[in-house]
């Protein structure tokens, strides 16, 4: 197996799997993920120029997308008619 670019170990990982919820260690190389396990995996994805964080046992998550509306603003559109194309 190469070795990983920067693993996250000793972390509580969210996986979004249901066959498997959690994990405690993600391995990523270049801009990709490597390996998603246990802990024990860390000598298996270690190279010698392997940035490892160790995340003392804080959350990890899967990136986020921000799809938010501001409620008020969108009640307002939806209310109004948009005059500012007719001349």
């Amino acid at each position: 197996m190469p070795s990983a670019d920067l693993v996250l170990h000793n972390a509580n990982v969210i996986t979004m799997n249901p066959a498997r919820p959690t994990a405690q260690l993600v391995a990523f190389r270049g801009d990709r993920i490597l390996v998603v396990g246990d802990k024990e995996r860390l000598g298996e994805v270690r190279g010698d120029k392997t940035r490892v964080v160790d995340c003392g046992g804080k959350t990890v998550v899967p990136g986020f997308n921000d799809a938010h509306c501001h409620f008020f603003g969108a009640i307002r559109k939806r209310r109004t008619i948009d005059l500012s194309q007719i001349r």
